[in-house]
This record gives C-alpha cells, sequence and structure tokens, in this order.
C-alpha cells in the first residue's frame, strides 16, 4: 500500500524488513526506511540519497536515539537538501508511536528546519525517545503541580 503525502510516498510493508542490500535493490533513489524497516541501525548513502533511521538491529539501544528523534535531528541538519526537489519514498513495516512520529516530522518538516521549534513537540520527541528505546520500561513520576521547583 502507498499513501502519497505531498512529495512524500509512504509505503506500508507490514512485518517485513530487508537488509541494506535490499533495500538498495527495492528502493528507488531519495528513499528513507524508518523503525526496523531496514536491519542493521541507521545508514546514509548520500550518493543514492537512501538513509535508514533505525535503533533496533545492530545498535546499543540504550545508547541510541530512537527513530523519531533520529529524524528530528536529521531534519535540524538538513536532511530535506539532500532531496531536492525529488519526490521521498519512505518506507515502514510497523506504525508504532516512534515510525508515526517519524513520518509526522517528515511530513511537517518545515516547521523544524533550521532553530525553528515548538516546544510541545520537544517535549513529545523526548518521552517517545525514552519509553521506545526503553521499551516502555523507563522509570517516570509525575510531578505534583504545587512542587516548589515549578
Amino acid at each position: 500500500m502507498i499513501l502519497a503525502i505531498g512529495c512524500f510516498q509512504i509505503h506500508f510493508f507490514p512485518r517485513v524488513s530487508w537488509t541494506w542490500e535490499e533495500f538498495e535493490k527495492n528502493a528507488p533513489p531519495c528513499s528513507i526506511a524508518l523503525d526496523g524497516m531496514v536491519k542493521g541501525g541507521p545508514r546514509l548513502d548520500t550518493h543514492a540519497r537512501r538513509v535508514n533511521f533505525d535503533h533496533h538491529d545492530g545498535v546499543v539501544r540504550e545508547a541510541t536515539m530512537s527513530t523519531c528523534k533520529q529524524m528530528f535531528f536529521a531534519i535540524k541538519g538538513g536532511l530535506m537538501k539532500m532531496f531536492g526537489a525529488e519526490p521521498v519514498h519512505v518506507f515502514i513495516n510497523d506504525t508504532d508511536q516512534d515510525t508515526s512520529l517519524a513520518v509526522w516530522l517528515l511530513v511537517k518538516h518545515a516547521l523544524f528546519e533550521g532553530s525553528q521549534s515548538i516546544p510541545t513537540i520537544n517535549r513529545l520527541l523526548e518521552l517517545t525517545d525514552r519509553l521506545d528505546i526503553t521499551g516502555g520500561a523507563f522509570p517516570m513520576h509525575s510531578c505534583p503541580i504545587n512542587n516548589p521547583i515549578i
């Protein structure tokens, strides 16, 4: 299934994972793989303009940012300049909160490029990052409203 949103073609392959070599073979230039679609951790090929954002395979999970956080930093670093005016193909195999937020950030990339920021989205990114890289096991408790620090 393919969903077109602006310049993005989002390809859904439920429960499918490729190697980097299969990604090169099956995906056109200007392609992004998200969160386990391509095994082997984050990777970038600037010549073919293919990127893998992942924190599942071949990485130390506690030392690797979630997929949405990797996407956020890539957008801040000018990722979209690499694609120019070309259509961008996005490959996903699951629509969990991490992948969904990464896709949303990509579609809304203009809101986050350079020094632009949205504080509530920054907080959502931090929470998603903590919970996703730890499988939901990051210890947290709520802070009472009447806390003197606040």
